[in-house]
């Protein structure tokens, strides 16, 4: 009914009937031979898969039976049970991906096994039982000290520098992002030992001097420190070693040692004027 739009169905008419009258023109040409090309490809390419399905040859079902003995030995149990193995995309030797994709597992089979597995609860059961082991040393420690000094003040005083030569080490390993594992968590129960020493010569040298501030004029002051740099030298060969775990349990204890050095030599000769100068405490071992 729109005019317009009937003078433009006249113009396409117009222009199709002379389009058709120029290819009538032509005669065969390059789109009958393109079409014939087409069928000549389709018609070997259909020749090729009728050939093929000619060739296949019908088969039983498949079983756990056609499966070769090398594979059914492996992962076919006695009692025809199918072992299943999935491997994680991520790096499973890393925390983080270790511990989602054990979950992942677990929360579809509570009871799956695996070296990922393995690797997650060895790691998290040698953390607790380190912490635990730590703890009873700290507390057979304090026993031990409390023994010597008969005295509870006293034996917190030895025991302070071993407890901020801890902190200082986990904020060092913090600072230059060391974290703990299944190989450097040693060091918990290691470092209680080493250097606890430390403290209770200082108190001793405190406590018949009464000079708090001439530590190293004394040989208690160098022997200390040489006891500490050839343990930390010790322990630092380990930290080239090419295990990651056995040169973290190096950087870790290296720290550990230095850290204790620090906190007996230099923090408590000072904290003991402290207390002297501000509230007049002295050190007394003896009565």
């Amino acid at each position: 009914e729109d005019k317009e739009v009937r003078e433009q169905a006249k113009r396409l008419n117009e222009k199709l009937n002379s389009l058709f009258a120029m290819m009538e023109k032509m005669g065969p040409g390059a789109i009958e031979e393109g079409l014939d090309n087409f069928e000549d490809i389709f018609i070997a390419n259909l020749r090729g898969i009728v050939s093929f399905l000619q060739m296949q040859v019908w088969e039983p079902q498949f079983t756990i039976d056609s499966l070769p003995e090398s594979l059914k030995v492996r992962e076919v149990g006695k009692k025809g049970l199918i072992q299943v193995r999935i491997f994680p995309k991520d790096d499973v030797w890393e925390r983080e991906a270790q511990e989602r994709f054990v979950k992942d597992l677990e929360s579809v089979d509570p009871n799956v096994v695996g070296m990922p597995v393995m690797a997650y609860y060895d790691c998290q059961e040698l953390r607790v039982s380190n912490e635990k082991a730590g703890m009873w040393a700290l507390i057979a420690i304090w026993v031990l000290l409390f023994a010597h000094f008969r005295r509870v003040g006293t034996a917190i005083l030895a025991l302070l520098p071993k407890v901020l030569g801890i902190i200082w080490m986990v904020g060092l390993m913090g600072a230059l992002g060391i974290d703990f594992n299944s190989a450097n968590f040693l060091a918990l129960p290691l470092i209680l030992g080493i250097g606890l020493v430390f403290g209770i010569h200082i108190l001793h040298r405190v406590s018949e001097e009464g000079d708090h501030q001439g530590i190293f004029g004394h040989s208690t002051g160098p022997s200390i420190a040489l006891a500490a740099i050839t343990t930390m030298i010790g322990f630092a060969t380990m930290i080239w070693a090419d295990h990651q775990g056995v040169a973290s349990l190096g950087i870790v204890m290296t720290l550990g040692v230095g850290t204790n050095l620090i906190s007996s030599a230099v923090f408590m000769p000072s904290f003991f004027a402290f207390l002297n100068k501000h509230f007049g405490y002295k050190v007394r071992l003896h009565k």
